[in-house]
């Protein structure tokens, strides 16, 4: 019997991102999971066309489940890499679906961010590695219009619960914002900040939204507004801690097959 594991990214033709965090993402799966082929896809069309460009594999989830049925694979599996169910996550669905009847089976493991106990378990990592005696952490989300955007906000809301008071999330694409913050963090009175991405790979976004030279940066907005900020560049994929994670969702999804 042929099993594949698909390791679904969004993508990117920054070749430090596939070092710091695509690969081992990947190397992982391939070691917990030693019975499963490894195979990579990519969710983003606009990472796939610049990755192309560059001369990369560029495989969409479609792409790589057509090539795996034509070389008779019987039973696929799929870990997403993607932090909330939102739109991307759920177009693997929608592809995977179309394939239903050409494999015995086909599993997809859950985003990172899929119970209370998930946050909980980003939220003490990212506090325990940049929590100071006087900073405040803003972390940098992508935001949505999908339903699952609420996640940000749990994410906030759990991190206080757990009495994580000086850390704080907003996205640069929905709710919450980054300009809805700024009267909370005046209101915190601290003027260290250290900002970091709630993303899974420190790529394009991180680089330009959050701490790019322009104006509209998120590092350069907060120092506008009198703080002192320290930008992380590291992406939740590059913690051991995110993805035993996800390797615990894709343990879940084959439960019954392992």
């Amino acid at each position: 019997m042929k099993k594949v594991i698909i390791a679904a990214t969004y993508g990117s033709n920054n070749t430090d991102v596939f070092n710091r965090a695509v690969f081992p993402f990947a190397d992982m799966l391939a070691e917990c999971f030693p019975d499963y082929d490894i195979r990579l896809a990519y969710t983003g069309k606009r990472a796939r066309e610049m990755m192309k460009k560059r001369g990369m594999c560029a495989d969409s989830v479609e792409e790589v489940l057509h090539d795996l049925a034509e070389k008779g694979y019987d039973e696929v599996a799929i870990q997403p890499s993607h932090i909330i169910g939102g739109d991307e996550f759920n177009s693997i669905k929608r592809v995977t679906d179309t394939f239903s009847g050409l494999f015995d089976r086909i599993d997809i493991g859950a985003p990172l961010l899929n119970s209370s106990e998930d946050i909980k378990t980003v939220c003490r990592l990212l506090h325990d590695e940049m929590q100071k005696v006087d900073n405040e952490i803003v972390l940098m989300g992508h935001g949505t219009n999908h339903a699952a955007n609420h996640i940000y906000q749990d994410f906030d809301s759990i991190c206080k619960d757990m009495g994580y008071i000086h850390m704080h999330v907003a996205t640069f694409e929905s709710e919450p914002s980054l300009t809805e913050l700024l009267p909370v963090l005046h209101d915190c009175g601290r003027k260290k900040i250290t900002l970091a991405p709630l993303l899974f790979s420190a790529g394009s976004h991180a680089c330009r939204h959050m701490a790019g030279e322009s104006a509209q940066s998120w590092e350069s907005v907060l120092i506008a507004n009198g703080f002192n900020v320290t930008a992380v560049l590291k992406g939740l994929g590059e913690y051991v801690a995110v993805r035993k994670l996800y390797v615990s969702h894709l343990t879940d999804a084959l439960a019954p097959k392992l």
